[in-house]
């Protein structure tokens, strides 16, 4: 079972990591917070969650994600959040294929 569950990760542990962070580094924005990553090195998909002040910052993130490398990123769920304390916040997933 052990050798199994290795093997299944295999593939997710020979991914660029580097590559890709670097890729979300460049493309993030002071506006928006990278809240989760998630990837599927076999399939070659990317999820991550994050959140920003103003859906206005969307489509820019977006974009930016789609310049450094993600292949088309989209919206997967979007929703308002109001934390505790503090201004309202957009929550959201982007879902994309990454070609390492």
């Amino acid at each position: 079972r052990a050798s199994g569950r290795a093997q299944a990760a295999f593939p997710d542990l020979h991914w660029p990591w580097a590559k890709l962070l670097d890729a979300l580094e460049h493309a993030g924005q002071p506006e928006v917070a990278l809240l989760s990553l998630e990837a599927d090195g076999r399939a070659n998909q990317l999820r991550l969650s994050a959140e920003t002040p103003d859906s206005a910052n969307l489509q820019p993130y977006l974009q930016a994600l789609g310049n450094h490398g993600l292949i088309s990123p989209r919206l997967s769920r979007q929703e308002a959040v109001q934390p505790e304390s503090g201004p309202a916040l957009i929550q959201f997933n982007v879902e994309a294929a990454w070609q390492p």
